[in-house]
Formats: C-alpha cells, sequence, structure tokens
C-alpha cells in the first residue's frame, strides 16, 4: 500500500490529473480497492483546490450549500437504508462520506480567518500526520488482543501512535537532516573540485 500511493501521485502528475476521474469512476465500481478512490479524491482536491475556490468565489450560497450537501453525503449510512455490513456496499458508503467530507472541507478551508486551523496542535499534528498513518494501525492490530476495555484500548492506542509518530519523525528528520544532506554535500563538492 505505501508504494500505491507514490505511484499513483506519479501517476497523477504525468497525466496532469486527468485520469484521477476514471481512477475514481472505476474504484467505485469495483469497490476493491475503495481507499485508492478516497485518497484519490482527497488528493485531486488539493491539486485543485486554488481553481475551485476561484471560481466559488463570492458565491456564498453555492459554498453553503455544497457544505449542506457534504454534510447529508456524511450522514449516509442514516438515510440510505442498506446493510452496510455488506462489504461492497460498506466501500461505497465510506466513498460517499468521503466525498461528504471534501465538500465539508471547501467551506472550512475557504474561510481565511479560522484561526483553528493555525493552532499549534493542529500544526503540529500535521507535521506528524503521515507518521501517525503508517504507524497507527500496526498499533491498533498490535494491542488488540491485549486491551479489552474499549476505551482504555482507544487511549493507548492514540497515546503509543502519537508517541511513535513524534520518534519516527524525529528519527527522520534527524536522518535527513545530518546524514542525507551533509553526505550529498560532500558528493557535490567532491564532484566540482
Amino acid at each position: 500500500m505505501m508504494i500505491i500511493i507514490p505511484i499513483l501521485v506519479w501517476m497523477m502528475n504525468k497525466t496532469r490529473w486527468w485520469l484521477a476521474l476514471p481512477l475514481i469512476i472505476l474504484s467505485l465500481i469495483s469497490t476493491i480497492q475503495c481507499w485508492i478512490a478516497i485518497f484519490l479524491m482527497g488528493a485531486t482536491f488539493h491539486h485543485y483546490k486554488d481553481q475551485v475556490f476561484k471560481w466559488i468565489g463570492r458565491r456564498h450560497w453555492l459554498l453553503g450549500l455544497l457544505m449542506v450537501i457534504g454534510v447529508v453525503l456524511l450522514d449516509a449510512p442514516t438515510w440510505i437504508e442498506i446493510d452496510v455490513n455488506i462489504d461492497t456496499l460498506h466501500n461505497r458508503i465510506e466513498m460517499i462520506q468521503a466525498g461528504g467530507v471534501i465538500l465539508m472541507l471547501m467551506g472550512f478551508l475557504s474561510f481565511s480567518n479560522l484561526p483553528m486551523l493555525t493552532s499549534q496542535p493542529l500544526l503540529f499534528m500535521g507535521r506528524i500526520s503521515y507518521e501517525f498513518y503508517i504507524i497507527h494501525f500496526i498499533v491498533l492490530l498490535g494491542l488488540l488482543p491485549y486491551i479489552p476495555n474499549t476505551w482504555l484500548y482507544i487511549t493507548v492506542c492514540l497515546a503509543v501512535s502519537l508517541a511513535s509518530a513524534v520518534l519516527l519523525h524525529q528519527c527522520g528528520t534527524w536522518f535527513t537532516a545530518h546524514i542525507l544532506n551533509t553526505r550529498m554535500v560532500q558528493y557535490f563538492k567532491e564532484q566540482n573540485k
């Protein structure tokens, strides 16, 4: 999975993102790997967000409408009367909800004066988000058999995932700054002699 995401981003950049919509639709139809569609939906929104915000402009009513649609889509399991325990239907519901989250984010991110978006805890989570993403599932599965209490399990998993993500981030930052950059500078100095 960690190999597929960089390949997808590389493909999107090479094809100028025209391939994103067919891949999202293919994932919706097949429902084999719904996380690919959810990732591509978020990445496509991130890629085109400036154009979308420019297009919306001063149409605040449209922004409000998109946010309402986002809330409705996020609440899809409530108004869609299907058995979400079936894997293929569950995947489709997740993709519908992801679309709702993106529409809601469009509304929230269009307001530039939200101090919450630049708060220190949120900026900190943004810095360690990739490491947290990598480690959290391993922690969830690793601790599941050992902690029977649900709330204790959630609390311990969150604490261990956060601590591990911070450690991974610090090690990665140190390795990049001290090992890779130093060796690259030395290599280029030797090449220029």
